[in-house]
This record gives C-alpha cells, sequence and structure tokens, in this order.
C-alpha cells in the first residue's frame, strides 16, 4: 500500500501510469467498485482472525497479469499471493469489469454518438457517413489442444489462433468486438459469422476518390490493435488458457480498460453516458452477448 496507495506513496504517478497501465485515480475507481459489488475483493479473515489479501492486492495482481503478460505465480514475492490465488482474482477481475462497464464502454454507439463519429470522420478522413474501421487480429493460442489445430491454424501463421474482429473510430475507441473465430478463417469468413451488421442500415454516399481516403481511415484500427497489445501484454504474448470462453473474457476485459483509460485521458470524441438503456426487445443480455 505504501508503495502506490498512501498519501506520500513511494512511486510517483508517472510511475504508477507505467506499471498499471493507467491513472490512479481509475485504478482506485475500479477497486472501489469492485470492493462494494462483489464479496470476492472484500478483505477476508481467517478462524484465527488474521486478514487475508486486501482489494488493492487482488486488483494489483490481476492488473499486472494483464499488463505484463506473466504467469500468476510471478508475483508472489511482491504481493504474496500464491500461483492458484493468482489465476482465480484475474478470473474474478475480468467478469467484474466486464459485468459492471462492458454495457457502457464496449457500448454500439448511440444516435448522439454515430453523429459526432460522422462529423469527426468527415472531417479528418473525406467519409461522409464513417462510423470507423473494421479490421481482425489474431491471438496466437498456444494451449491449443492437437485435435483442434488444424482448424485454428492458417498457412501465413506459424501457430494456432483465435480471431479478434473490432471495429474503431479515430480516437481508437472499440466500438465493436467479436471474438472467438478459429484462425484458420480469412476476414471475409469472420465477417460472415460476426453480428455487426444485423442491425445497420446501407447508406448512400456521394462519390470520393476512395483507396487514398481508405488506406488513410484504416489506419484507425491499426492504431487501435497497436495500442491494446502493447497495452495488455497478456494478449500479446501466446495465451496459455486452456478454455476459449477464459481467453474471450480476458480480450473483452482488456478492450473495456482501454476504452475506460482513454476516457480518463479526455481523448475521446464521444461524451461517455452515465448509463444505457436497455433496447425495448431485446434478444440477448450484455453478459449472453458477451459470451
Amino acid at each position: 500500500m505504501a508503495d502506490y496507495f498512501d498519501d506520500n506513496p513511494t512511486y510517483p504517478e508517472k510511475t504508477f501510469k507505467r506499471r498499471f497501465r493507467m491513472s490512479r485515480n481509475l485504478f482506485t475507481r475500479i477497486v472501489y467498485d469492485l470492493y462494494t459489488r462483489y464479496p470476492y475483493f472484500q478483505q477476508q479473515y481467517d478462524a484465527t482472525g488474521l486478514p487475508g489479501l486486501s482489494t488493492h492486492q487482488k486488483c494489483t495482481a490481476a492488473i499486472r497479469q494483464l499488463a505484463y503478460g506473466i504467469t500468476g505465480d510471478a508475483w508472489d514475492d511482491y504481493v504474496r499471493m500464491g500461483e492458484s490465488t493468482a489465476r482465480k482474482c484475474l478470473n474474478h477481475f475480468v467478469e467484474g469489469i466486464i459485468q459492471m462497464y462492458g454495457k457502457v464502454y464496449l457500448r454500439k454507439p448511440t444516435y448522439e454518438d454515430i453523429q459526432q463519429l460522422y462529423a469527426a470522420h468527415d472531417d479528418r478522413h473525406g467519409f461522409p457517413g464513417m462510423l470507423g474501421s473494421l479490421d481482425c487480429m489474431h491471438w496466437e493460442w498456444a494451449m491449443c489442444p492437437v485435435a483442434w489445430q488444424g482448424q485454428y491454424h492458417r498457412g501465413d501463421k506459424p501457430h494456432p489462433s483465435i480471431i479478434l474482429e473490432a471495429a474503431a473510430s479515430q480516437d481508437t475507441w472499440i466500438w465493436h468486438a467479436f471474438f472467438g473465430c478459429p484462425g484458420a478463417m480469412n476476414d471475409l469468413n469472420v465477417l460472415n459469422h460476426s453480428p455487426i451488421f444485423e442491425d445497420v442500415y446501407n447508406g448512400i454516399a456521394p462519390d470520393r476518390t476512395f483507396q487514398g481516403a481508405q488506406e488513410a481511415a484504416r489506419k484507425d484500427i491499426e492504431r487501435a490493435f497497436g495500442i491494446l497489445r502493447k497495452r495488455w501484454n497478456i494478449i500479446k504474448q501466446p495465451s496459455r488458457f486452456m478454455e476459449i470462453p477464459t481467453m474471450r473474457k480476458v480480450m473483452y476485459a482488456c478492450i473495456i480498460l482501454h476504452n475506460m483509460i482513454l476516457e480518463n485521458k479526455n481523448k475521446v470524441i464521444c461524451v461517455v453516458p452515465n448509463d444505457i438503456p436497455d433496447p425495448p426487445n431485446p434478444q440477448l443480455t450484455e453478459e449472453q452477448r458477451m459470451k
């Protein structure tokens, strides 16, 4: 606690941002929300009255695993936590992030968002009616079962992987994420499985010089992928998770945290609402959609 969270911490804010990938006030907000909502993150006492791991210890272990992509036992000498407990902290942490913030920070654009995105992209790229740029990214799966490697391996990739399809705006805010397609698929196959265009109308825009503008606009999603991988090394390195649902939760949590950091830095095109109203006839809950 004295290193980072006291009134006069050992390490300054700059060091905190480098190691935790976010500002101290944003991390404190996440810690408080997890503490008030989930009993797992509340400090417990054993039968002898000795205190267990604190909320800050559990959240620090989880965020360091996401940021540095190392195994759970690498922090036992600092946060005094065993490997199995560190893995459990990570699982509870990413589930909590998705449940608490997914509805707002991985939302579909509202009407107000759409108007602001249209204006920003028309001004920057010359594309009227542009919401963002779309592309795919592969996350190498080191623990892919041998029997599955045929469908998760593609010729231009040296190892089995799972695909993330994402759409990002010029500020690198990720508006859409669809993770889970086998790595053997190409981008068009992934698009056919993706729900991104289920409720979007096709519009007609004025003629423009397309190729040069499209290449510039496509850099938005490439920058977003680069920032995402640089910030969260766990998705840059080969995944050591055995189950795809766990990888999916980690990926979505990293994207949500990425968007939260952008908002905290005031580098977003659209104002983040306090809450998003539920659709009048929802087909899937937010938690079901994340799965």
